[in-house]
């Protein structure tokens, strides 16, 4: 929204407080102004490295690294942080330096100064280290004072601030073990609350990551700056036509099994509970799962079948066609990319409606 559109205060609105379930401003409304090309453009990379320094001025040289290692690792039961290490490793990779992704159980005994910087992103699980990351906990509370002298490192810490009692607890113990072990912190332990703005807290900590990464590690170098790929006033993918649909590709990429329902009904009042859902829901595993207490089981909802026709009939889209996602640049999306699918399994299971 802020990318496409100005936003334009055109009532001089002053705050009015509205408390119902939540704290929000009363008839509170706002005009939009459609952004020029050029309003949209963004800062070219030698800009955005720079410190976006205004046309005309001197900006400071590029800095880049040149092959430093970077290792970067991960304590996660249900993926998010081996994924978001995932993608430090290919930001990493486009300033220039050699990463590496490992679980922090594959890290016990390996840290030292002269492997370079780490980058550790990490999770509770009930208030103690997830799967990946037990024997690194136990390792590292073993450490003598200055075993990781040299040592340069970062936490980003993942959470939900819902369960206060143990929210950012294993983190933050890894945080400070490294500090007690003699390692030095490149900047503050990031704190991303799912409950909250976790995407935009992890931009932001990423961010300030390279800034302090390349500070420390990065070398001047000479980048052209040129004009923003055309390519880019036309969104981030292009349809192709094919023959082939992929079945089953969400599924697949989550590990997810069917299940049977064998039975569900609505637990709360719905005419006096505000609309909020609690339901009982008894399911058949599939063989060979088994279920202990504190297991999760993570439902991957389908948009219902009205709600895509209606978009269908928006844009004019025969739902049996078959296309494949070409991405025009990287992103962190998690449409299929490359792989043939039609547009109803597309609209019904991989974007929300």
């Amino acid at each position: 929204m802020i990318h496409r559109y100005r936003l334009i205060d055109h009532t001089n609105y002053q705050l009015k407080i509205k408390q119902s379930l939540t704290i929000k401003p009363d008839e509170f409304t706002l005009n939009l102004a459609r952004r020029t090309s050029g309003e949209r453009r963004l800062p070219t990379a030698a800009a955005l490295v720079a410190g976006n320094a205004p046309a005309g001025q001197d900006r400071p040289a590029v800095r880049r690294a040149t092959g430093t290692a970077l290792t970067l690792l991960h304590g996660s039961n249900l993926g998010t942080c081996a994924g978001i290490a995932g993608d430090l490793a290919e930001d990493g990779d486009e300033r220039g330096f050699t990463p590496s992704v490992a679980s922090l159980n594959d890290a016990v005994g390996k840290l030292s100064a002269g492997g370079g910087p780490v980058v550790i992103v990490a999770a509770s699980y009930n208030g103690r280290p997830t799967d990946d990351a037990t024997e690194f906990v136990t390792w590292l509370e073993g450490l003598e004072p200055g075993a990781l002298d040299g040592l340069q490192y970062a936490v980003l810490g993942v959470g939900d601030r819902n369960w206060a009692a143990t929210y950012q607890r294993v983190p933050t113990l890894i945080d400070e073990r490294l500090t007690a072990a003699g390692a030095t912190s490149l900047l503050e332990r990031g704190a991303a609350d799912a409950a909250g703005d976790f995407a935009g807290t992890v931009d932001r900590w990423t961010g300030e990551l390279w800034t302090a990464l390349l500070e420390q590690y990065g070398t001047a170098a000479d980048i052209q700056e040129t004009e923003p790929a055309a390519d880019q006033e036309t969104g981030l993918y292009e349809l192709q036509d094919t023959t082939d649909s992929v079945i089953g590709e969400l599924a697949a990429r989550h590990g997810v099994q069917p299940m049977e329902v064998l039975d569900a009904y609505e637990l709360a009042d719905m005419e006096h509970e505000l609309g909020r859902s609690k339901r009982f829901l008894k399911l058949r595993l599939p063989e060979g799962v088994t279920y202990r207490t504190g297991d999760h089981i993570a439902v991957l909802p389908s948009n219902p079948h009205d709600l895509v026709q209606r978009v269908a009939d928006r844009f004019s889209l025969d739902l049996d066609r078959t296309v494949r996602l070409r991405a025009r640049r990287r992103s962190r999306g998690a449409l299929p990319v490359d792989r043939p699918l039609t547009l109803r399994r597309l609209l019904t299971d991989f974007v929300e409606l």
